[in-house]
């Protein structure tokens, strides 16, 4: 089964810091909040071949067993 992860764009982080910082202490104060929506979600092999493709000297190496490893070729 394919593993999904939820992917958000820098510019949603950013308003998110904006309205927390904006907003009353007492409304957010120790609190836990997601960020994002599912839709967002991607299979994390897909997000890979991506980056594959962006970034010709970066190899994904899937495993199976965890985060997908990441590295970058210096040739």
């Amino acid at each position: 089964m394919p593993r999904w992860r939820p992917l958000i764009h820098c510019r949603d982080i950013a308003r998110a810091f904006v309205a927390f910082a904006k907003a009353p202490r007492a409304a957010v104060h120790n609190m836990a909040v997601n960020v994002g929506a599912n839709k967002g979600e991607l299979p994390v092999r897909d997000v890979g071949n991506q980056v594959e493709r962006l970034v010709p000297r970066a190899k994904i190496n899937y495993t199976g067993r965890g985060p997908a490893r990441i590295r970058a070729t210096t040739a």
